[in-house]
């Protein structure tokens, strides 16, 4: 249903009134029993208006109780107009025993400068329950202000192309190569291409295309499977060998215990997990396992824990690595409300072959 006000406005001091007459004429048509969403449109030009809008008195209860008392102007003016235009529109509708849901007030260019459109449409499965006065079941209602249709469609369409370059730059980045990019761009298309880069970064990590030991073989890897998508490689035991996953091995240095801060009164915390010092002999670096799934932090919190490290460096300047590592893994892990034991670094650590771990992980 679709209520037409003319020679109106937002700036009316009459709307209200306007409304109800309106109203009260087609009262009749809609059913109680049922639950409406209503969206309040107007003409976007409106909003350009802006001594209109600045010298417009807002009854101060119609504010929300954090802009009471205070100087508004600009944006927040316009908003808390509209804001008070819709609510004004709800309370209407109440008055007459109508149930609305989503109750939505929106900009448009398709509506003349005098004239204000309230329409009706009725929302699914909202009858009420006849033997009760309550409805069946509360749903959530989602609100929508929307001063310009015009503006968010620009905005919109902004949001889309930062996203799609953003898409061309990591696909650039994860080629290294603008011709063999646009090569296999026009083999598969550049959604195809996105496609295998999500599944690798979910397989390896978002910063995989940087990893400085495995890049050779990802990068080898990322091109064959693209080329599994261009049905340039078909034969099936390939194929099945190239989309096995990489094993990026690692030798485990140590595992740091991590705790949770708790207030008791005799001051223990509770175990939940470990930080797991992993390296493959050229970096080293940290990954929690926590005891339950309930603890975890995600693994892209720790991608920069990772250190570098040389053959020609002795034990104690890897202690030393080691100590700043854990150092930053422990800043993160507070923040969470987690604490590392620490001295295990020195306790435990310092008498260890660490060097010698370094040179079996290379090895392997």
């Amino acid at each position: 249903m679709k209520i037409i006000i003319e020679n109106t406005s937002l700036f009316d001091k009459e709307l209200n009134n306007k409304i109800r007459e309106k109203l009260k004429d087609i009262v009749h048509e809609l059913d109680k029993s049922k639950r409406y969403r209503m969206d309040l449109s107007f003409c976007e030009d409106l909003i350009l208006c802006e001594f209109e809008i600045d010298s417009y008195k807002i009854p101060e209860e119609a504010l929300r109780p954090y802009q009471r008392e205070k100087v508004l102007k600009g944006k927040e003016k316009m908003y808390e107009l509209l804001t008070y235009r819709v609510d004004s529109a709800k309370n209407i509708f109440k008055e007459y025993g109508i149930n609305l849901g989503s109750c939505n007030i929106n900009g448009t260019p398709f509506i003349k400068l005098n004239t204000i459109d309230l329409r009706l449409e009725e929302e699914e499965d909202t009858e009420l329950d006849k033997g009760s006065k309550r409805k069946k079941e509360n749903k959530f209602t989602c609100n929508m202000i929307m001063p310009s249709f015009s503006a968010y469609i620009e905005n919109l369409k902004n949001a889309l192309a930062y996203i799609e370059q953003g898409r061309e730059t990591e696909l650039e980045n994860a080629f290294d190569d603008k011709k063999e990019y646009a090569k296999y761009k026009s083999l598969v298309g550049k959604d195809e291409l996105y496609k295998v880069l999500t599944d690798f970064k979910k397989e390896y990590g978002d910063r995989w295309m940087y990893s400085r030991e495995y890049k050779s073989e990802l990068k080898e890897k990322f091109i064959k499977t693209i080329e599994i998508k261009a049905g340039i490689i078909c034969d099936g035991i390939l194929k099945e060998n190239i989309l096995k996953p990489l094993e990026l091995k690692t030798v485990l240095i140590f595992e740091i215990p991590v705790y949770k801060i708790t207030k008791k009164i005799n001051g223990t915390n509770k175990s939940i997990g470990y930080i797991r010092l992993l390296t493959n002999g050229k970096m080293i670096s940290a990954k929690f396992q926590p005891h339950s799934k309930s603890y975890a932090i995600p693994d892209e919190i720790f991608k920069e824990c990772i250190v570098n490290v040389t053959s020609e460096s002795n034990n104690k300047k890897l202690l030393n690595i080691i100590e700043e590592l854990v150092n930053r893994v422990d800043e993160i892990c507070q923040r969470f409300s987690y604490v590392l034991e620490k001295d295990l670094i020195h306790n435990v650590l310092g008498y260890m072959d660490i060097k010698n771990i370094l040179k079996k992980a290379r090895e392997a």
